[in-house]
């Protein structure tokens, strides 16, 4: 990534000067550090795993270096067994590219989910790097300061302190197009290989971390027909490219076809709603756009967008931008499970166009109405300070959830059960089979989940109920369970009868309350409010677990299947 002077703009791109000055990159990149900075400590104590997929995201990196160090050609199984013993895992869901470096991660800096939203932080960095110098390059040297910008606005603060793949993509689509960026603009006659090699190497990356960034790809080949490169697809090494990359994906593909064809289906829809654009989420993300990225900057935004339009230095560049948002917003707008954090790569140009309105203006303003051109120098930096105060002080409103206390509560059974099964039923099971192999690097203790041995849901809303009264849990508990322990959640799922049943027998001669845990769960949904967890003894004597039967859901069915959890 070139961030310096020595770059050259393109022909068509030419620099602007204000006020006779040129902006350094050493305060830009020093403001973004800053802002980074800022925004790693304004929610350092929180661990990242308060989202619904955040606890699985974590796991999978532990589930990706174990498959590493244990290497098999029989995965099924492998997967099945591990599934066994920590019950959080499902690594046919997403990619594995950040669940890889989450595992180094885990390997150098040791077990804990914070350390894994550290590396989701470190991305963000990244990404106010590569705006600082794609602005510097196609908009102007003093546009560089939308690299702090970026790291503070709304949807940028709120998911670098969640363990999701969202700012990863981030990054890696912004890097991406940055380097299809300058191969775009070589001349015509000698194309800049080495950007494409590297666009498509980041493009890959980011695909290989979540599926929805396969936009990149319909971008790269918009791009390319907007600004008449089209014959570039005839070249051999624009080919050998393209037929590498496929080589590539094909593995991903065929796992997510043969695991995964029901979220495909329910993400993508039917082919009729090509044809249909009122089944489109057209309004979807207009409705959360002032939440996501400020209503002042949404303002600034738009007056950049006119301002680029009219003016033709930015022309071309302003037309390439909401070309990227054009893209983006049909396809997001197409697939059938809309979500906010799917938006997020239109942070770029929001920031570019918000930043590009602020200088232009103040460039007008300096030159008519202060005479004197030292103090007119100082107008730019000093507002964008001010901005940046202000977005300091904006970020610190945007509501961060954290869950919090379930560390607790495994710390104490990896003391007192060092190798045993702990039994757990809860609206949040996974975050605690998360810090069960958290500390089990020997796979000695297992997590034991109500939703798995009492009942079973098959995702429709509808559940199988494996026991039928009080008694049948004490049973079920003391011959297929294996658990001493046995952990339940004040907040569970009241739908199922089982539940209630679990929470009779505990006040039953055959368990002893131990301890209780508090849960904290901090902005996070009505109805998941604060909690504790109750820690018992189960007081009957118990049958070794050998295999344990992991229910699964096949053609809307569920289907148990006997397992031996996994071994060193």
């Amino acid at each position: 990534m070139t961030l310096g002077n020595k770059v050259k703009p393109s022909a068509d791109i030419q620099p602007m000067s204000l006020l006779g000055t040129q902006s350094g990159i050493v305060p830009q990149v020093l403001l973004a550090f800053a802002a980074w900075i800022f925004l790693c400590w304004l929610h350092w104590a929180n661990n990242g795993i308060w989202f619904f997929d955040a606890p699985q995201h974590a796991a999978h990196g532990f589930f990706w270096g174990d498959f590493l160090r244990d290497f098999t050609f029989d995965i099924r199984e492998y997967v099945t067994s591990y599934f066994a013993r920590y019950p959080s895992i499902r690594p046919t869901r997403y990619p594995p590219v950040f669940y890889l470096l989450m595992a180094l991660t885990y390997a150098v800096f040791g077990p804990s989910p914070h350390h894994a939203k550290c590396l989701v932080l470190s991305f963000t960095l990244m990404t106010a790097l590569y705006t600082i110098a794609w602005c510097r390059r196609w908009v102007a040297k003093e546009a560089g300061w939308a690299g702090a910008l970026i790291v503070l606005l709304p949807i940028v603060v709120k998911w670098s302190h969640a363990v999701m793949l969202n700012i990863p993509v981030l990054a890696l689509s912004i890097a991406g197009l940055y380097h299809y960026r300058i191969w775009l603009s070589s001349a015509p006659d000698a194309p800049n290989w080495r950007h494409l090699y590297l666009a498509a190497a980041l493009a890959l990356l980011s695909i290989l971390t979540h599926v929805v960034s396969c936009t990149i790809l319909l971008l790269f080949f918009v791009w390319l027909i907007t600004e008449k490169r089209w014959r570039w697809l005839t070249k051999p090494k624009t080919l050998l490219v393209a037929l590498a990359s496929a080589l590539i994906l094909l593995p991903w593909f065929l796992v997510v076809m043969k695991y995964e064809r029901g979220r495909v289906a329910a993400v993508v829809g039917p082919s009729a709603r090509l044809t249909e654009p009122s089944q489109w989420h057209w309004l979807y993300y207009f409705r959360h756009a002032a939440s996501l990225f400020d209503v002042h900057i949404l303002c600034l935004c738009f007056v950049g967008i006119i301002i680029g339009l009219c003016v033709s230095r930015w022309r071309r560049e302003t037309i390439r931008l909401l070309v990227l948002m054009l893209t983006y917003y049909l396809f997001l707008s197409y697939m059938g499970w809309p979500d906010v954090r799917y938006i997020i790569v239109l942070t770029l140009p929001v920031s570019i166009f918000s930043v590009l309105a602020l200088i232009a203006v103040l460039q007008r303003i300096a030159r008519r109405v202060i005479p004197i051109p030292s103090i007119a120098k100082l107008a730019i930096p000093l507002t964008i300070l001010l901005l940046f105060a202000g977005q300091l002080w904006m970020a610190t409103r945007v509501p961060v959830p954290c869950v919090s206390g379930y560390d607790a509560l495994a710390k104490y059974l990896e003391e007192r059960a060092p190798d045993e099964a702990v039994f757990y039923d809860g609206i949040r099971d996974d975050i605690f089979a998360l810090y069960v192999r958290a500390g089990d690097p020997g796979y000695q203790r297992r997590a034991v989940c109500g939703n798995r041995l009492l009942y079973a849901r098959n995702g429709f809303g509808r559940a199988e109920q494996y026991v039928s009264s009080p008694e049948e849990v004490i049973e079920l508990l003391a011959q297929k369970g294996g658990c001493r322990w046995i952990a339940v959640d004040a907040l569970y799922r009241k739908e199922h009868a089982a539940t209630e049943h679990l929470r009779t027998a505990l006040n039953g001669p055959h368990f002893e309350w131990v301890r209780s845990f508090p849960i904290k769960r901090n902005g996070w949904r009505i109805g998941q409010e604060d909690s504790q967890v109750d820690l018992y003894r189960f007081l009957k004597p118990i049958v070794p677990v050998e295999e344990v039967e992991i229910p699964y859901v096949s053609q809307g069915k569920i289907v148990r299947e006997r397992v031996r959890p996994i071994e060193r």
